[in-house]
């Protein structure tokens, strides 16, 4: 509320002389600085919030300069007098000439940049200071935190003679400093090492490359960086230079200007061009520059605005992006900058040398004449700053060095209209071809939206729309909205995927020097393969994760191990129950076996490196799996002994707790081992028997393979059994390739049970092909068996058989997967998510690890994924197992082996369980086996691609001793109770020397007796023979 003495108040200081308020540009205040008698000069000034900084130079001897930073309040442009002393900080590098030429400020603290002749005379090297905001002092570790390099400053001497740091700026990744020798560098903002990823180790050569050519200033934010300066053609013609680089890389952003550079050449009477000042806001690029006017012996003033992305001039801006004037005077612009009302250029000149133009269309909001500042007569502005406050400048012309600071009205008044802001979106960005895409925008301040390119692509001019488009191959769809503040464009780009060819395609995944021997791939937890493989070139452990399916792309290689000059042989590599890898591998230098535990899907980082203990002997030959209880399993020979051993680790790390067996010292044995889990989560290993030439297979009696193991050598014809690989079918029964070495063939065994004992089929595969080095077996979700060879000499080529059953005896497809150059010495198959198989292998010829990924042309529609449990999983004869199972992304599921064994309303009703017909996706049967038995059910998707899982039920042989003579009246007749010997069963009887133990079961068994008894696994019934 205005009172009678608010408004009487008012009124006067209205009526007061000398009480107007301030106009557009005019002085808020001004201070002079203090001159030393030996003479000084400004270079740049910056301001933030907490005051204004001068930075410039001044004598001290007579070939001897110093850097000298000045801190001023905003209020009154008084001296902060707790920077520095007094509010100045000066400091001298060395004894010679040392120059101070730009700043930057940014929340940590301040950045200088210029250069020092602490080399000696005629050789300045790049200097580069961070300072605290508050005192000005260095930022050492006592004074930051963190050393920025040494003692507060880093230095570069590129080259002998003269080098300078010109220019300086700052974003929230690092510290952009550009100078002599072409130069641009990006620093950390802490420490001042060089970011290594921005170019090569931190640098990057820009193109002001002629001695002559000077940049002039440096902007960037998160679009881009932008330099100008001066860049030499010939005699006289120096025209200006825009480049724009990429913050992360340091590359040159090719769509800007021609390959990232917008050069201004001179044109006709106008020679000599300049860059003095560029600023950047969301709407564009400004530039100020001049050029010397032959016709009039004047220079003539230059300002533009472009398009951030392309470079090209905005046209609302001025004459098609460009103001040009010559004053009648000899008069140039020496600064400017920008804030969210205007543009303020400063310069020399006795019309006017201080000016603030429209961001939007360049024309002129008011103009000042500077030439009594601080009393001296005559003198220009040289460098000019703004906040939301006012505007700040310094005068240091001939006339007066470093003289006077004044801050003056900005005179913004309301800012021009924003920009219009667009969006523009794909819907689905990805394509096959044929297909089409829904292009979908909105906009906000603006008026009208038309395509840009393809041309015509939409007819449409509204502020929001729709439009489908149907791209032949990919295409980048680019919209233009204008409003009051201006144009702004925006793409998207609808990517059109090439015909599919069905077949093989390889990529090289690492070409880094001499990699990918001695490899091993699985498939991740994320569906993505991961390969362990050797570094010949360094000797080091490395891995590669994969980015896709295909590993064509999004690729991440990490060297694992470089402990020692050659570790990473014979590398083995499982998934753990974790999702992260688990990798076992020798360590030549050491004569020691490795694990490599990863810390996440990739190894990138937190992997745990440990020696084996036990430590096995050498051998060459080693396998890796997940146990049942989650534990590594690993199979090795041993070189000197030719033994077959196997390691049981102890946690999931193997870095305590493993245990080490000798499973077969039976003659030469354990070459060419393969391990896998068999369907009755106990091992199973292939390998070579040398002593009698054959296939051998050993079956283990428990996690470990400490007792119980069995031993059946499978096959014996013709040199069998090296270059083995292990796998277990759908059906529960391993499946194993390997070589038959007299006549190279590629055989393949199909066991007829869990521990290859009897029952196996023999086939061999391919005859015609030179099978050596390895073999590598997978099997898919479709039942059947994929194998990768090599078809060595003369062809050298890797191949695939595709089986055409389980047992690979008939149907079997044969395929050269990569015949360029010596290929596949080294390799390994898993199989993808898509159910399709996935290679790495050694390129010899080139020294390549590459990948080979098998394509069907589905359109990536994924196999179903199942889970098949029994509870129990072993049970006496007579008893109950329950099945249960779900799929996912089936369209039917049925029972395959033994046929029928899934039935309509086949499960118990608890928990809802049952088995609603005729699709059976999820459900459950109670099943009662009379023996062992592997049951398996198959889904398929809706492409009717199939998916197969399997669990085994173990029935437990009844025991041994069936009568020892004791009988029962069983209400009808005598009968005869079963006897075990040994005794297992809790009650026992002793005939003559020997004790019995009187069998019982389930009181519902169909031989179960009257009589029942109480047992720690409830009431059993003794059991009649």
């Amino acid at each position: 509320m205005l009172t009678a003495s608010l408004l009487a108040g008012l009124a006067a200081l209205l009526a007061a002389p000398g009480t107007a308020l301030a106009a557009a540009g005019d002085p808020m205040w001004e201070q002079t600085e203090t001159v030393l008698a030996s003479n000084q000069d400004t270079s740049q000034i910056a301001v933030d919030s907490t005051g204004l900084y001068i930075t410039g130079g001044e004598r001290v001897g007579a070939s001897d300069t110093q850097w000298r930073i000045v801190k001023r309040d905003l209020t009154d442009g008084s001296y902060i007098s707790t920077f520095g002393t007094s509010g100045v900080v000066t400091f001298n590098p060395s004894t010679g000439y040392d120059f101070l030429f730009d700043i930057a400020v940014d929340s940590t603290g301040i950045y200088l940049s210029g250069s020092d002749s602490a080399p000696g005379a005629f050789n300045s090297q790049w200097r580069i200071e961070k300072r605290r905001l508050d005192t000005g002092a260095l930022c050492t570790a006592a004074n930051c935190g963190t050393a920025f390099g040494a003692g507060g400053a880093v230095t570069f001497n590129d080259a002998a003679g003269y080098d300078y740091a010109l220019n300086v700026a700052v974003d929230s990744t690092g510290l952009y400093v550009l100078g002599s020798n072409n130069r641009l560098r990006k620093l950390n903002l802490t420490t001042g090492g060089p970011i290594n990823s921005f170019g090569s180790s931190g640098v990057v050569t820009t193109g002001f490359v002629s001695m002559i050519d000077m940049t002039s200033d440096i902007v960037v934010d998160a679009s881009g960086i932008y330099i100008i300066g001066q860049s030499y053609v010939a005699s006289g013609d120096t025209p200006w230079r825009i480049e724009k680089r990429d913050p992360a890389s340091g590359n040159l952003f090719s769509a800007f200007g021609s390959s990232g550079v917008v050069t201004l050449y001179n044109d006709g009477a106008y020679w000599g061009s300049v860059g003095v000042g560029i600023a950047i806001d969301t709407t564009g690029l400004y530039t100020a520059t001049y050029e010397y006017d032959s016709v009039s012996g004047y220079f003539r003033w230059h300002i533009e605005k472009r398009d951030l992305t392309t470079g090209a001039p905005i046209p609302a801006f001025g004459s098609g992006g460009v103001i040009t004037y010559t004053p009648s005077s000899d008069e140039f612009p020496t600064d400017m900058t920008i804030d969210s009302t205007g543009i303020y250029i400063v310069g020399t000149g006795v019309n006017r040398n201080i000016e603030k133009r429209s961001l939007t269309d360049g024309s002129l909001i008011w103009e000042k004449l500077i030439n009594n500042q601080c009393g001296y007569a005559g003198c220009s502005p040289s460098y000019i700053a703004a906040d939301s406050t006012g505007i700040y400048g310094v005068i240091s012309t001939s006339c007066c060095k470093f003289c006077c600071v004044w801050k003056r009205e900005s005179g913004g008044g309301a800012p021009p209209p924003p920009p219009p802001t667009v969006n523009l979106s794909a819907a689905p960005p990805t394509i096959n071809e044929g297909e089409s895409s829904t292009l979908t925008w909105t906009s906000t301040d603006a008026t009208s939206c038309a395509a840009v390119s393809p041309a015509g692509w939409t007819s449409q001019t509204g502020t929001s729309g729709a439009e489908v488009v149907w791209p032949a191959a990919t295409e980048t769809y680019i919209l233009s909205c204008t409003g009051p503040g201006g144009t702004t464009q925006q793409s998207t780009t609808v990517t059109v995927n090439p015909p599919c060819t069905p077949g093989w395609a390889s990529t090289a995944v690492d070409s880094t020097d001499q990699v990918g021997s001695m490899n091993s791939i699985a498939i991740g937890a994320d569906g993505l393969p991961v390969i362990s493989y050797f570094d010949g070139t360094n000797g080091n452990l490395k891995v590669a994760k994969c980015g896709n399916a295909a590993c064509n792309s999004g690729n991440t290689l990490t060297t694992v191990d470089a402990t020692a000059s050659l570790t990473g042989y014979y590398t083995s590599i499982a998934i753990g129950t974790d999702g992260f890898p688990v990798i076992f591998y020798y360590d030549w230098t050491n004569s020691k076996f490795k694990v490599a535990k990863c810390g996440d899907a990739g190894c990138t980082s937190g992997n745990t490196l440990t020696v084996i203990n036990p430590q096995p002997p050498f051998g060459f030959y080693n396998s890796i799996a997940i146990g049942a209880d989650g534990l590594p399993v690993i199979s090795c020979d041993t070189n000197a002994s030719r033994v077959l051993n196997v390691i049981k680790c102890g946690n999931a790390s193997c870095t305590s707790g493993n245990t080490l067996t000798t499973v077969d010292s039976t003659g030469v044995v354990g070459f060419y081992n393969s391990i896998a889990i068999g369907i009755d989560s106990l091992p199973v290993i292939s390998y070579l028997d040398s002593t009698n030439l054959g296939l051998k297979v050993a079956k283990c009696g428990d996690a470990a393979c400490t007792s119980g193991n069995t031993f059946t050598i499978v096959d014996s014809t013709g040199s069998a059994g090296s270059r083995t690989s292990i796998a277990i079918g759908t059906d529960g029964l391993p499946v194993i390739s390997y070589e038959e070495w007299t006549n190279h063939d590629l055989k393949v065994a199909k066991c007829g049970d869990i521990g290859c004992t009897s029952g196996n089929i023999l086939t061999t595969v391919d005859s015609a092909s030179y099978v050596d080095y390895d073999t590598s077996i997978a099997v898919g979700p479709d039942g059947l068996p994929v194998i990768s060879y090599l078809d060595g000499n003369p062809n050298y080529d890797i191949k695939v058989a595709k089986c055409g059953n389980a047992s690979c005896t008939a149907g079997n497809t044969l395929t050269t997967v990569d015949s360029a150059g010596t290929i596949g010495a080294y390799h390994s198959i898993a199989i993808s998510t898509d159910g399709l198989p996935v290679i790495s292998y050694y390129d010899q010829t080139n020294g390549d690890l590459k990948v080979a990924k098998e394509d069907n042309c589905t359109g990536g529609t994924p196999l179903p994924t199942i889970t098949l449990d029994a509870a129990p999983p072993i049970i006496n004869g007579g008893e109950t197992s329950k099945l249960t199972w779900t799929s996912s992304g089936a369209a039917s599921c049925a029972a395959i082996s033994p046929a029928g064994w899934i039935t309509a309303g086949g499960g118990d009703g608890v928990g809802g369980c049952d088995n609603p017909g005729p699709d059976y996706l999820n459900g459950c049967q109670v099943v009662q086996p009379s023996s062992t038995t592997v049951y398996i059910i198959e889904c398929l998707n809706a492409l009717g691609d199939p998916a197969q899982q399997s669990v085994m039920v173990t029935v437990n042989a009844p025991p041994s001793g069936n009568d020892c003579g004791l009988r029962m009246y069983d209400g009808t007749a005598t009968v005869t109770l079963t006897c075990e010997d040994p005794p297992v069963s809790p009650l026992r009887i002793r005939k003559g020397t020997t004790t019995y133990g009187i069998s019982v079961v389930d009181p519902a068994d169909p031989n179960a007796s009257r009589i029942r008894i109480q047992t720690p696994a409830g009431i059993k019934a003794l059991r009649k023979q």
